[in-house]
């Protein structure tokens, strides 16, 4: 390199720079009662814009100026190559900083901007409940840069076979982490791969199961034996079955959505707005809750215990009046749907919209924004005539 020596490198004396050679230059100066000792840099770039960069020496002894000449070697090298050396650093930095970033660090970071994807609450809550209790154990304190698609088997592995539906949920948590960690460049590639993972797993013996229902037979008396009730509950039941609505929106839903023959409900689980054409039966419900004589701001189904319908007792009443306990509140719609495409020629489109479902592309919903609400009112009144007879 020079003949700088290791005395002069040792020195601790303060004194002007020492050219070491063309470009480099080491130095001693005192700052706040301290010395520093000092390499610099200058370098013209291909561009031909100079910059300089510096390096504190790493010692006294001739091993640490080897050190600091290999590394000003290096940053040579760098320049020769059309490499800024002090951004190459900066960059080196903000990888080793990443690389310490664990999967849980870096999905409570997405979990806010998760969240907002979605409408539904429970939804948002269930998130974070399913990270911490199937994935953060595994991975969570795993540097997100060295995640591998074994690492995903693990946390899949004791779910696979008897918990399915649940596999396919964690798996995809681990999939938008991952998806957001590669936009934020924490990680090259996302490692959640369903062929690999079937590699690693083998297929599942998992079967898939409907949810149980009432069938089309017995689901008329049902319904009678709900609107004839007394029962808030029970009421909300039935009006949730002529409506085709779902328990949320029906929980939340208030007297002055009721516009005429149409309950202009806010936000469906989408949560987007949604007009639905009240058949006779629901209005049957609605005169029965008074509600033309109520305040526009009350609940139409006020709770027993809170304000608001809590969820489950809509499953209690389905299985309360049903010859199978089992049958489940969600099933049910599958029932009316089944029903619909046997009975009737309404189209498989129209029937998703009335099923609140969002139907076709998104080029097609762009151009075709009606609700079909004209449209959707005779699926309504047929679904009343079917079950009041």
């Amino acid at each position: 390199m020079s003949n700088f020596t290791v005395k002069e490198y040792a020195d601790r004396t303060p004194r002007k720079a020492i050219s070491v050679e063309k470009g480099v230059s080491f130095r001693v100066r005192k700052v706040s009662n301290t010395v520093q000792r000092q390499w610099r840099y200058r370098f013209t770039l291909h561009n031909g814009k100079r910059d300089e960069i510096t390096l504190p020496a790493s010692g006294d002894k001739r091993e640490h100026l080897a050190a600091d000449l290999r590394m000003i070697a290096e940053w040579k090298n760098q320049v020769r190559r059309g490499i800024h050396p002090k951004r190459f650093e900066r960059e080196e930095r903000r990888l080793q900083a990443v690389r310490q970033l664990t999967f849980e660090e870096v999905a409570l970071e997405f979990l806010p901007i998760y969240q907002s994807q979605l409408t539904n609450k429970k939804q948002q809550k269930a998130i974070l409940s399913e990270l911490e209790r199937y994935v953060f154990p595994v991975i969570g304190r795993m540097p997100i840069s060295e995640l591998r698609v074994r690492d995903v088997a693990d946390v899949l592995r004791p779910l696979w076979n008897d918990h399915y539906a649940v596999a396919r949920k964690v798996k995809d948590r681990i999939s938008r982490t991952c998806n957001y960690g590669v936009a934020m460049e924490y990680l090259g590639h996302n490692p959640v791969d369903g062929k690999a993972l079937q590699t690693i797993l083998g297929k599942t013996s998992y079967e898939t199961r409907h949810f149980k229902a009432p069938s089309a037979d017995e689901l008329p008396q049902i319904f009678q034996s709900l609107i004839s009730s007394e029962d808030v509950y029970e009421l909300a039941t039935a009006f949730m079955l002529v409506t085709l609505s779902r328990s949320l929106p029906l929980a939340h839903m208030k007297v002055g959505e009721v516009v005429g023959d149409v309950w202009v409900c806010p936000s469906t689980k989408n949560g987007n707005p949604y007009a639905i054409p009240l058949s006779e039966a629901a209005l049957v419900i609605l005169r029965k809750l008074d509600i033309e004589n109520r305040a526009s701001d009350e609940f139409v189904f006020v709770g027993k215990t809170v304000d608001s319908l809590p969820e489950n007792v809509l499953l209690e009443a389905i299985k309360r009046y049903s010859s199978d306990k089992s049958d489940t509140a969600h099933g049910v719609r599958a029932t009316i749907r089944t029903w619909l495409e046997e009975n009737h020629n309404f189209g498989e489109e129209l029937l998703e919209v009335s099923m609140q479902h969002v139907w076709g592309t998104l080029t097609q919903r762009a151009y075709n924004r009606s609700d079909w609400l004209e449209k959707r009112r005779p699926i309504m009144e047929a679904i009343s005539d079917w079950l009041l007879r």
